[in-house]
C-alpha cells in the first residue's frame, strides 16, 4: 500500500512537471494554445540566462537578438554591444499612419536581476503579440555606470515617437512621475609624505557590504564615513595618528562596498582605541546586521612603512570626512528630496581624492548642496568641481497619459496605482531633450499578481492603432 501511494505520487510529480514544461516552454508550444500569462512566463523562464549573461559581461548577446528577430519576425535595426533597437509593425500595418511607440528597457545594477527579466520579457511579449495595426519599436541599452553613454550616443532617428512607454522591473506596480539629476563631484587636494614619528602600524577595515546604486534609499552603512569619523573622534581625544592610506569604493554612482584605513598610533594609546574599535563594532553590528548579514569589521596590526602622510594631512582628511554631507540632505512632505553619498576616497600618489555623488529632486535643493560642497572645501583647503551630471525628468501627475492608463486600469478592474518619484535617474531626460513632442510614460511591471500591467500597456498600444484607423476611415469618409 506504502509502495503504490508512492508510485503514484511519483507519476503526479513527473505530470505535472511535463506540464509546466510544455506550458512555458513559447518555443515547443503553439503561443495560440496558451493564455497570456503562461507565454509570458515561459519567454521569461527562456530569456533568463541571456539576462544572466547580459549582466555578467555587462554588454548584449547580438547573436541572441539575431537569432530572436528571425524566429519572432522582427526586424533588427540596430545590434551593438551596448544598444539594440527592434523595430515590430503588423502585416496589416501597410500604409498606415498608426502612432509609433518605443518602448525603452535600460539593463543596469539598480533593478534585480528577476525585475530586469521581468522588464525583458515584457518588451519581447509586446513585440511578438504585435497583431494589430502598430508600430512599435524596442530600444534596449546598457547603463552599467549610471552615465548613459549608450543612449547619448544613439542616433537620433531611433528615439523618434508619438509615445515612449520607460518599462521597469519592480517588486510593486508605479507610475514614476519625476526622477532625480545626479551630479557627481571630484575633491582633491595634495598630500605630503614624512617618516614615521610615533607607535605601530594598524589597518582599520569593513568590507563585503552590499553595495548599490546610491539612488537606493533603503538602509546602507558607508564604511568610508563610519571610518572617517571614528578616526576623528580618536583624533579629538587626543591620539596622535599618521595615516598610511585610506582607500574605499568603486564608482562614484554607487555606495562603496568597503574601506580601509592604514595608520600609525602611539603604543600609550592602544588600549583605548581598541576599546572604542569594540564599542563601533558593536554599534555597526546592531544598526547593519539585519542589511548586510556578510559585513566584516576588523583592526590587525601591520607592517610598519616606511614613509607616512603627515599628521597635518592626516587630521585634515579625518576633518574633511566628518564634515562631509552622507545620507539623506532634505526631505519634501516626508519624502526623500534630495541626498549625498561619499562614493570613493583614495591616498595614492599623494593626492586625496574623494569623489560624491549628488542626487535631487528639486534643482532648487540642488543649488542648497553645491553652496555647502563649496563652504566645506573651503574650511578644509580643498580643490572640488563637477565632473558628471544627469539632468532630472519629470511628467505632470495628471497627463493626459497617465489619465488613459489609469482607465485602462480601471477597466480590468485594477485597484488604483500610485504615483511615486524615484532617486534613480533615468534615461528619459535624453529622449525629452531632442523629442520633448513624445508622449512618455514611465510605468514599473511585475509578475507577482498576474500580468494586469502589461495587458494594459499592450491595449494602450492597440488604442492607437484602432483611434487611427477610425480617424482615417473618417477622413475617406
Amino acid at each position: 500500500m506504502i509502495f503504490s501511494k508512492r508510485i503514484i505520487k511519483l507519476l503526479s510529480i513527473v505530470v505535472l512537471s511535463l506540464f509546466f514544461v510544455s506550458a512555458c516552454s513559447f518555443q515547443s508550444t503553439n503561443p495560440e494554445e496558451l493564455t497570456p500569462e503562461e507565454d509570458l512566463m515561459g519567454i521569461k523562464l527562456n530569456i533568463s540566462s541571456t539576462v544572466d549573461n547580459f549582466i555578467e559581461n555587462e554588454a548584449f548577446d547580438k547573436n541572441f537578438f539575431k537569432n530572436w528577430c528571425s524566429e519572432n519576425n522582427i526586424k533588427l535595426l540596430l545590434n551593438q554591444d551596448n544598444k539594440v533597437v527592434l523595430e515590430s509593425k503588423s502585416t496589416n500595418n501597410e500604409g498606415s499612419d498608426s502612432p509609433t511607440v518605443l518602448l525603452n528597457c535600460e539593463f543596469n545594477k539598480k533593478q534585480t536581476l528577476d525585475e530586469q527579466k521581468t522588464a525583458f520579457s515584457t518588451v519581447l511579449y509586446l513585440l511578438s503579440h504585435n497583431e494589430d495595426n502598430s508600430n512599435i519599436k524596442a530600444l534596449f541599452t546598457c547603463n552599467f555606470d549610471d552615465r548613459f553613454s549608450a543612449i547619448q550616443s544613439i542616433d537620433d532617428e531611433y528615439l523618434s515617437s508619438d509615445y515612449v512607454i520607460n518599462i521597469i522591473g519592480s517588486e510593486k506596480t508605479y507610475f514614476y512621475t519625476n526622477n532625480a539629476s545626479c551630479n557627481d563631484y571630484v575633491f582633491t587636494k595634495e598630500l605630503h609624505s614624512v617618516k614615521p614619528s610615533c607607535g605601530n602600524a594598524y589597518e582599520l577595515s569593513i568590507k563585503n557590504l552590499r553595495g548599490a546604486n546610491s539612488g537606493d534609499t533603503t538602509l546602507h552603512p558607508n564604511p568610508i564615513k563610519i571610518i572617517g569619523d571614528f578616526l576623528a573622534f580618536a583624533k579629538s581625544q587626543g591620539c596622535i595618528i599618521e595615516l598610511i592610506s585610506f582607500e574605499g569604493g568603486e564608482i562614484s554612482c554607487n555606495y562603496p562596498t568597503n574601506a580601509t584605513a592604514k595608520f600609525l598610533i602611539n603604543d600609550n594609546d592602544i588600549t583605548k582605541f581598541e576599546r572604542w574599535y569594540e564599542n563601533s563594532y558593536d554599534r555597526f553590528e546592531s544598526q547593519y546586521e539585519s542589511v548586510e548579514p556578510d559585513f566584516e569589521y576588523n583592526f590587525t596590526e601591520i607592517e610598519k612603512p616606511e614613509m607616512v602622510i603627515s599628521q597635518d594631512d592626516s587630521t585634515g582628511i579625518f576633518t574633511f570626512i566628518y564634515t562631509m554631507i552622507n545620507g539623506v540632505y532634505s526631505k519634501a512632505e516626508g519624502n526623500i528630496d534630495a541626498t549625498s553619498s561619499i562614493s570613493t576616497i583614495s591616498t595614492e600618489n599623494q593626492e586625496l581624492r574623494v569623489e560624491t555623488c549628488l542626487r535631487s529632486l528639486t534643482p532648487e535643493v540642488l543649488e542648497d548642496m553645491k553652496v555647502a560642497f563649496t563652504t566645506i572645501s573651503g574650511l578644509n583647503d580643498i580643490s572640488f568641481k563637477n565632473v558628471h551630471q544627469t539632468n532630472s525628468w519629470s511628467i505632470d501627475e495628471n497627463a493626459s497619459i497617465i489619465k488613459t492608463f489609469e482607465k485602462l486600469f480601471n477597466d480590468i478592474g485594477s485597484k488604483k496605482i500610485k504615483k511615486k518619484a524615484s532617486m534613480y535617474t533615468t534615461s528619459l531626460n535624453f529622449i525629452t531633450k531632442n523629442h520633448p513632442e513624445s508622449e512618455i510614460i514611465s510605468i514599473s511591471v511585475n509578475f507577482d499578481k498576474g500580468i494586469k500591467e502589461v495587458l494594459v500597456i499592450q491595449n494602450f498600444i492597440v488604442s492607437l492603432s484602432n483611434n487611427s484607423e477610425n480617424t482615417n476611415n473618417t477622413e475617406s469618409e
